[in-house]
């Protein structure tokens, strides 16, 4: 069977209160890595007592995100599939995170047709990359 899609994550209400209900990936990147206010921060934006706006960095990951699931394809031969599934560790729903993509040998791909996770990250210019976050969160 094929992977059920997230949908469009950016601003979606479902996928936002799904997010604030568990601890994300991104969570724990900011947490280990002290980012966006840290461990504190985390805790802050679960409660509802800071929220983050979407900015022009995220939009942009977000806008390249098809793009580059493209060239993946193209230059590896891997297809990219289950794109923005919301996933969650199967003995813990807390424990959450949204998959940019999977890789695949075959179009129509089940779980057990995956070999590989596709995360993507953008930066801006000027903008050091912070590759022990994005380790973490990944």
């Amino acid at each position: 069977m094929p992977y059920p899609s997230g949908g469009e994550v950016t601003d979606d209400p479902k996928w936002l209160e799904w997010r604030r209900g568990g601890i994300t990936a991104t969570d724990v990147a900011d947490a280990a890595n002290g980012t966006y206010g840290g461990e504190y921060g985390v805790v802050a934006r679960k409660l509802g007592l800071i929220t983050v706006e979407q900015n022009a960095a995220m939009e942009r990951g977000h806008r390249w995100q098809p793009k580059v699931a493209d060239a993946v394809d193209m230059l590896t031969g891997f297809y990219v599939v289950g794109e923005e599934t919301w996933c969650q560790h199967a003995d813990n729903d807390m424990i959450r995170a949204t998959v940019d993509g999977f890789l695949s040998t075959l179009a129509e791909a089940t779980l057990d047709d995956v070999e590989g996770v596709l995360e993507v990250k953008t930066t801006g210019l000027g903008v050091k990359p912070n590759r022990e976050r994005w380790g973490d969160q990944v």
